[in-house]
């Protein structure tokens, strides 16, 4: 018989950051603008779909050609993804060094098209939503 796999969220396993974004803008108005600023290649992908208690919700999912770079929609038509952060209307998930986040944070702070971006605190969300932001 086969052993189910676990995964343990640990320290060690946050080896990514995850920014918060709001933005009145439509998602491909935003993902134009970080394209053109960061020269970041993002590619709209297939929705990123959830299922819970039989209610399917569907996000917008964007991946950049260097896979170091995520961006996935907060809301849809359904819903909210992660109801800790409900004003926030994307995420942007970064694989990158410490340095390249602080670089990609202090830009996308100066455009107008952001009006807020902050960092997620992940001890806050659920075990669930972590492993989900992990395996983006």
């Amino acid at each position: 018989m086969k052993k189910k796999k676990i995964h343990k969220i640990t320290e060690t396993d946050n080896k990514f950051l995850i920014l918060g974004i709001v933005s009145s803008a439509n998602s491909y108005k935003l993902i134009w603008t970080i394209n053109n600023i960061l020269k970041s290649n993002l590619i709209l992908q297939e929705n990123y779909t959830v299922i819970n208690r039989n209610i399917i919700k569907s996000y917008v999912f964007y991946l950049s050609s260097q896979e170091n770079m995520k961006i996935l929609a907060n809301k849809c038509d359904t819903g909210v993804l992660v109801s800790k952060y409900k004003k926030s209307d994307y995420f942007l998930k970064l694989d990158t060094s410490p340095k390249d986040t602080e670089n990609v944070l202090t830009i996308l702070k100066t455009l107008k098209i952001i009006q807020i971006i902050f960092t997620v605190d992940l001890d806050i969300v659920t075990k669930k939503q972590k492993l989900m932001f992990a395996n983006l």
